[in-house]
């Protein structure tokens, strides 16, 4: 058992190392994306060893709770009254301006790269937009999963989803009301008669010219 121990310490030893090695070769700006994706991976294969020998996870240290600090080589330290529970609440307005920002930068994932999503996320206020992002697309854990290739993928591929149906049920309306619209026929009046096709229908029908009388259109009545 104790050789079994030895060996999973070792690969753990390795296994960091390595991680180590290559965050020093994905610290460029442009590979931040690739970095975390791939330091995450490393973590879990060290935290899965960690459990394995009885250490504690990567990340985690146990810290002594200290009380306040009260004074500063004797002096007091004066402390600002703390906020009210309400003054943390956003207002009306406020959420609804986050929640008209949130819509915007969801519409806008499928024009974006992963760097753009990283730099929104490192803005004051951009990591909670990002997440109602993954929430309104229904990404599971959205408030504590890694924020990584993958969750913003998952992102990408529900905004692209709904805007390819979203088309499809428009270009089938626009589809639906030209088919359907009609136009109203074109109606020619009939061309007035001349005095002799006057005389001779009169003379027909046993009556006088002078009974004649046009209408509005010009036939006779």
């Amino acid at each position: 058992m104790a050789d079994h121990k030895l060996n999973l310490e070792k690969a753990r030893a390795l296994i960091t190392s390595t991680s180590d090695e290559v965050n020093k070769l994905l610290s460029h700006d442009e590979l931040i994306s690739a970095k975390g994706y791939i330091g995450e991976r490393f973590n879990q294969q060290v935290n899965f060893l960690n459990g394995m020998v009885g250490s504690a996870p990567v990340g985690e240290v146990e810290t002594p709770a200290f009380g306040p600090v009260v004074s500063f080589f004797g002096k007091k330290i004066e402390r600002k009254e703390a906020i009210a529970p309400d003054d943390t609440i956003p207002s009306l307005s406020e959420q609804e301006l986050f929640l008209k920002e949130r819509d915007e930068f969801y519409d806008s994932f499928p024009d974006l790269t992963d760097q753009d999503i990283f730099n929104k996320i490192q803005l004051p206020g951009g990591e909670p937009i990002v997440r109602s992002c993954a929430k309104k697309a229904g990404v599971r854990n959205f408030k504590t999963a890694a924020i990584d290739v993958l969750f913003i993928g998952k992102i990408r591929s529900k905004v692209e989803e709904e805007q390819k149906a979203a088309a499809a049920l428009a270009e089938a309306a626009n589809k639906i009301a030209t088919d359907t619209s009609t136009t109203a026929p074109v109606v020619t009046p009939a061309p007035a008669l001349t005095e002799e096709e006057i005389a001779a229908a009169l003379a027909d029908a046993g009556r006088n010219v002078g009974d004649y009388k046009p209408n509005a259109d010009g036939a006779g009545a």
